[in-house]
C-alpha cells in the first residue's frame, strides 16, 4: 500500500520498511510501497523513534489488513460497493484515503470502498429490521 497518503502527523517510513528500501532504486515505480509493517522497527533503539511514526504506521498495518480481508469478502459475494463503518472510521480521512486505495488496488478499480455520514444509527436500525415479523 502506499504509505504517502495526505492526512495526519507522522511518518510511517522511518518505522516501516519499503519495497524501495530493499530494490534500492525506483525504476518499477514501487517506492512508497509498504514491503513489512514495523520492518526497520528495533526494539533496543526505541527511544529513537517519534510515537506519531509509530501511530501512523501501526494505523496503515491494521487498516491494510482489514482492507484486504473486505475485498476479499466482497469478491467471494460478488460485491462491487463496499460499505465501511464504525468509529475506526468515522471522521478518519487518512483512514478513508487507504481503505478507498486498498479497495481500489486490490480490486482493480472494479469496487469501491463508500463511508455513511451517520453510521451510529445502523444498530438500531439491524435491531428494528430483525424484529419485524417474517413472511
Amino acid at each position: 500500500m502506499d504509505c504517502c497518503k495526505k492526512g495526519g502527523i507522522g511518518d510511517n517510513k522511518t518505522v516501516d520498511l519499503l519495497v524501495s528500501d530493499i530494490i534500492g532504486t525506483d525504476s518499477f515505480n514501487t517506492g512508497n510501497l509498504i514491503a513489512s509493517s514495523f520492518g526497520k522497527f528495533q526494539r533496543e533503539i526505541q527511544e529513537d523513534y517519534k510515537n506519531e511514526d509509530i501511530i501512523k504506521s501501526l494505523q496503515f498495518m491494521v487498516t491494510d489488513n482489514f482492507t484486504q480481508i473486505a475485498f476479499l469478502t466482497a469478491q467471494l459475494h460478488k460485491v462491487t460497493k463496499i460499505f465501511f463503518t464504525g468509529m475506526f472510521v468515522m471522521e478518519n480521512v487518512l483512514s478513508w484515503n487507504t481503505i478507498s486505495y486498498g479497495i481500489n488496488f486490490w480490486s482493480k478499480g472494479k469496487m469501491k470502498a463508500y463511508y455513511l455520514l451517520h453510521d451510529g444509527y445502523l444498530g438500531a436500525l439491524g435491531a428494528l429490521l430483525d424484529s419485524t415479523p417474517k413472511k
